[in-house]
C-alpha cells in the first residue's frame, strides 16, 4: 500500500494536470496494492472548501463519499497510536497537525507517502516509512554529495531539486551553441562563479518569458525560499534558458553573481551594485520580483505597478534604451514626439504584461 497526501488525492480524483505524469503512473501502478487516505485528509478537504480555497463539483459530503470509492482507496483511521506518533516525530518537523498525522500514519503503516508538499519532502525519516516523492532513485550520488559540499548546499535541497526535475544534478550543463550548433559546456564555475547550482531547462533557443519557465520559477521559489534558497532564470550564451539556484534570500544576489552591467541612454556604464541600487529605488514605486538575470539583462515581474506608469517607463527607457530591440518599439532615437510615443508604448506593454526585460547589448 502507498499513502496519498491530501493534495495528491484531490488531484488524482480530478485528473488535475498539477499531478505530474510520473506521479499518475506511480499511483496507478499501486491501485491493486491499496491507496491509503488518512481520515484527517477528509477534514482537510472540508476545511479547504469552507475557506474558499477549493471548489468541488459536488457538495463536500457527496464528493468525499464518491472519492473514497475510487479503485484501490482505503480510508485509514486516526488511531490512538497515530495520534501519539504524530507528537513524537524525529527531528524538527513543522507544526501543521494534519501533516504530522499524515506522516505519522505513513510511518506506522511503513508505507511510502506520495506528496509534493515541500515541508514534508524536507523531513528526513527512515526511507521505508516516508518516501521521497517517488523516491528511492532520488537519493544523491557520491558526485552529487560532493557537489553539495562544494557549493555549501544542504543535501536535502539537492534532493528536492533532483526530485523535481527527475534527472541527475551536475556542476555543469552540456548545451548546443546557438551560434554554430556545436556542443558546449555551461559551467557553474564560469557562469555562477561556483556559487550556485545550474539546471538546464532547454537545449536550444527558447524565449525566456515562456509561461512554462515562469511557472517553474514560481514553483521552485515556493519550495526553496522556506529553506533559504532562491531560483532564478539565467541565459547561457544569451539564448538558452537555465535555472540558477542560489543559497540566498536576497532577490538581487543573482545580479551580483552573474555581474550584470548596463549602459544608459547617455552611454554611462552601470555596475551591478549601481543597478541594484536603482532597482531598490523602484521598490518605493511598485512591487516586483527579480525573476532572473544574466551579464547583460535583468528580468522583472511586477506584482503591483507604479502609480505614474508613464514617468516610470521614461525612467526605464533612460536606463535601458535598447528595449526598443526587445519590444520592437520605434522612436527612441527620433525627435521628442517620437520618444514620447515610444514611452507610451512601453508603458502599455508593462501594463498589459506586468513584466519588463531590461536588456543591454
Amino acid at each position: 500500500m502507498i499513502i496519498l497526501d491530501t493534495h495528491i488525492w484531490i488531484w488524482w480524483v480530478h485528473g488535475d494536470p498539477q499531478l505530474r505524469h510520473d506521479y499518475q503512473a506511480f499511483v496507478q501502478a499501486h491501485e491493486s496494492q491499496g491507496l491509503g487516505i488518512c481520515a484527517i485528509s477528509c477534514w482537510e478537504v472540508a476545511k479547504l472548501v469552507e475557506r474558499g480555497r477549493l471548489t468541488l463539483p459536488l457538495p463536500v459530503g457527496q464528493w468525499l463519499t464518491q472519492a473514497l470509492t475510487y479503485p484501490g482507496i482505503r480510508l485509514l483511521d486516526l488511531s490512538p497510536e497515530v495520534a501519539i506518533e504524530s507528537t513524537q516525530l524525529p527531528g524538527a518537523f513543522h507544526r501543521d497537525p494534519a501533516d504530522q498525522i499524515i506522516v505519522a500514519t505513513a510511518r506506522l503503516y511503513r508505507c511510502p507517502l506520495v506528496t509534493m508538499d515541500t515541508n514534508i519532502l524536507m523531513f528526513r525519516s527512515p526511507p521505508d516509512c516516508v518516501g521521497w516523492r517517488l523516491s528511492e532513485d532520488m537519493e544523491l550520488t557520491a558526485e552529487e554529495k560532493q557537489l553539495a559540499l562544494k557549493l555549501d548546499f544542504d543535501e536535502d535541497v539537492l534532493r528536492l531539486v533532483k526530485s523535481e526535475f527527475q534527472k541527475p544534478l551536475e556542476p555543469f550543463a552540456r548545451l548546443i551553441s546557438p551560434i554554430d550548433g556545436s556542443s558546449v559546456v555551461w559551467s557553474s564555475t564560469d557562469i555562477l562563479d561556483g556559487k550556485g547550482l545550474p539546471v538546464k531547462l532547454a537545449d536550444r533557443y527558447v524565449w525566456v518569458w515562456e509561461p512554462d519557465y515562469l511557472e517553474v520559477i514560481h514553483r521552485m521559489r515556493s519550495m526553496l525560499l522556506p529553506h533559504g534558497y532562491m531560483a532564478f532564470l539565467t541565459d547561457a550564451y544569451g539564448t538558452i534558458p537555465c535555472l540558477a539556484i542560489l543559497k540566498t534570500a536576497d532577490q538581487y544576489e543573482i545580479v551580483r553573481v552573474v555581474e550584470t552591467h548596463g549602459w544608459d541612454i547617455d552611454d554611462k556604464q552601470w555596475q551591478p551594485d549601481e543597478l541594484i541600487a536603482k532597482l531598490q529605488e523602484w521598490e518605493h514605486l511598485c512591487d516586483f520580483t527579480v525573476v532572473g538575470a544574466d551579464y547583460d539583462n535583468i528580468k522583472l515581474e511586477f506584482r503591483t505597478l507604479p502609480h505614474d506608469l508613464i514617468a516610470f517607463s521614461e525612467e526605464v527607457n533612460r536606463l535601458c534604451w535598447e528595449l526598443q530591440q526587445v519590444y520592437e518599439i520605434d522612436g527612441y532615437g527620433g525627435d521628442a514626439s517620437n520618444k514620447r510615443r515610444a514611452v507610451k508604448q512601453l508603458a502599455h506593454i508593462i501594463r498589459e504584461t506586468h513584466k519588463v526585460y531590461l536588456w543591454w547589448d
